[in-house]
């Protein structure tokens, strides 16, 4: 580098304080722990303009003002209106320099002068944001402002305490870098905004429902999808065959149910925005047929222990499958002691989690096969009980199995 003496000219005046601390990580070589050693703090200062800064960024000779190497100190120049970039640089390999800085910035209170200072900027990027967000654009001015928005018509601000905002809804706007300009009568300042678009669409089944019954022919597939810059298309799909749907903010398809045999079926949608990001909604279907006896088979049922009496804890057990192309959705327990008839779901041992049985459960040395069962507890002497069970497959197929009794 090469510094270049101030001329201390210009119209705005800067007073920077600083101070530093300054530490290195050693180890000790009893424990092995890592601690910090604390020590003097010292860095390199100087000062660039745009150009100068680019080629130190670059690492090639630049010209400097200011140029000094301190610990801690007061700073006071003046310079003209520009970019310039004020630079704390820590020129040691093994320490690690905190700073603590303050600065203020002096004008003449008759020349016209404006700032944007929100969004925040850095010297490396400009702000992003996504697409559709909120951005609270603000500054500092001396009187009126004019923002101007790319894409868009100016706004007239009037600062209240120097201080003006502005609150800019993206909705709508695509992916892209977009110009913000505050003017304030021969001031003017710039920033560049990127809008990135990060968020997926949504999307959403209205019909079918879930677990809905559909009795062949054709079924109608709507729903809603939305996004912060736009649908590009909703798909829908059966079991993996996608088509188009019409419409992308409220859609529809036709499917024709033709050739699908009767069955479980999964119905999903997916929303596919511009930037290629997807959202996927699924429902569950039972497509039914006609001309057939299918429904789950319910090939026992049974309590335990054989013979209760007053101390024990009774369990009802059903075995109960699958026949025909439909799953299993409810095993209902039904009892009656003679005054009351109640019901209750009934747990599918081995599923929906792995049950870990309890040691007064009958089935607690057995393997957990899937089997359904339901603890009823404790009755007293005499007590006379009668149960069944009503199982029903997701096509809604139910049978209904033999009474069945013990005494207490």
């Amino acid at each position: 580098y090469r510094i270049v003496p101030s001329s201390y000219t210009g119209e705005y005046f800067f007073n920077i304080s600083f101070a530093t601390e300054a530490y290195q990580l050693q180890k000790n070589i009893l424990s092995g722990g890592v601690g910090e050693h604390r020590i003097p703090g010292s860095v390199e200062f100087f000062i660039v303009d745009e150009e100068n800064f680019n080629r130190y960024m670059e690492g090639k000779s630049f010209e400097c003002y200011e140029y000094g190497n301190f610990g801690s100190g007061n700073i006071r120049f003046n310079m003209s209106e520009g970019d310039w970039y004020v630079v704390f640089r820590n020129p040691a390999r093994r320490s690690t320099v905190l700073l603590d800085l303050s600065a203020e910035v002096r004008a003449e209170a008759d020349k016209d002068c404006v700032q944007i200072v929100a969004p925040e900027t850095s010297i490396f990027e400009h702000p992003r944001f996504d697409c559709g967000e909120t951005i609270a654009i603000e500054g500092i001015a001396t009187s009126s402002v004019s923002l101007e928005i790319e894409n868009e018509d100016s706004h007239e601000l009037t600062p209240v305490g120097g201080e003006w905002f502005y609150i800019w809804n993206t909705s709508g706007l695509g992916p892209g870098t977009y110009q913000i300009t505050a003017t304030c009568g021969a001031a003017e300042d710039r920033l560049l905004v990127t809008l990135v678009d990060v968020s997926p669409p949504t999307v959403k089944i209205d019909i079918p429902s879930e677990g809905d019954i559909v009795n062949g022919g054709t079924i109608t597939v709507k729903g809603i999808s939305s996004d912060n810059v736009g649908v590009e298309k909703v798909e829908v799909a059966i079991n993996g065959e996608w088509k188009t749907a019409s419409g992308t903010h409220s859609w529809e398809v036709e499917w024709d149910l033709a050739g699908l045999p009767p069955g479980d079926y999964t119905v999903a949608a997916r929303a596919v925005d511009a930037s290629g990001k997807q959202m996927m909604d699924t429902v569950h279907v039972a497509i039914n047929g006609t001309g057939h006896a299918w429904g789950p088979s319910i090939v026992d049922v049974h309590h335990e222990p054989d013979n209760p009496t007053n101390t024990s804890n009774v369990c009802i057990y059903a075995n109960v499958t699958e026949r025909g192309p439909f799953s299993i959705t409810h095993v209902t327990l039904f009892w009656d002691d003679g005054t009351i008839t109640q019901s209750a779901e009934m747990f599918r041992y081995g599923d929906n989690p792995v049950q870990e049985r309890h040691e007064e459960d009958p089935l607690h040395n057995m393997s957990n096969e899937p089997i359904y069962g339901k603890e009823l507890g404790e009755f007293p002497s005499g007590t006379h009980i009668t149960y069944w069970i009503r199982a029903t497959d997701t096509a809604n197929n139910h049978v209904v199995s033999a009474v069945h009794s013990f005494i207490i």
